[in-house]
């Protein structure tokens, strides 16, 4: 008859054993045979850059700008004039800083969701 003892050490071995690594499906010549196999930790961080930065940075620059009410109308007025001064400057700032990224953002999104296996199996 085992002891508590000799159940414990067994216990304690089998949660001490070695867990199998998971292999990889597609061997690194596979995935290095496109471009976006071999650039694909590029391409997922310019995804969270595309998503962060230009959406952070409008919110940051449209709440500056509307706080600037606090300091009267003209001082507001200023901040709203100090934005229309680039003109035609301007359509070219928002679309290569704030739409192109966010247009990246959304493809690459769809892309990696498209390309996504289904899990729910896991969670019964």
């Amino acid at each position: 008859m085992p002891t508590a003892t000799s159940a414990f050490q067994s216990y304690i071995l089998l949660k001490l054993s070695p867990v199998e690594t998971a292999r990889a499906t597609k061997s690194n010549n596979d995935a290095g045979s496109c471009w976006i196999g071999r650039h694909q930790f590029l391409i997922y961080r310019l995804f969270s850059l595309a998503g962060v930065m230009p959406v952070g940075a409008y919110l940051v620059l449209h709440l500056a700008t509307n706080a600037s009410v606090l300091g009267g109308p003209q001082t507001f007025q200023e901040q709203v004039d100090r934005i229309h001064s680039l003109g035609p400057l301007l359509p070219f700032v928002e679309w290569t800083f704030i739409f192109i990224p966010i247009l990246f953002h959304g493809f690459v999104g769809f892309w990696i969701a498209s390309g996504a296996m289904p899990n729910v199996g896991q969670y019964k």
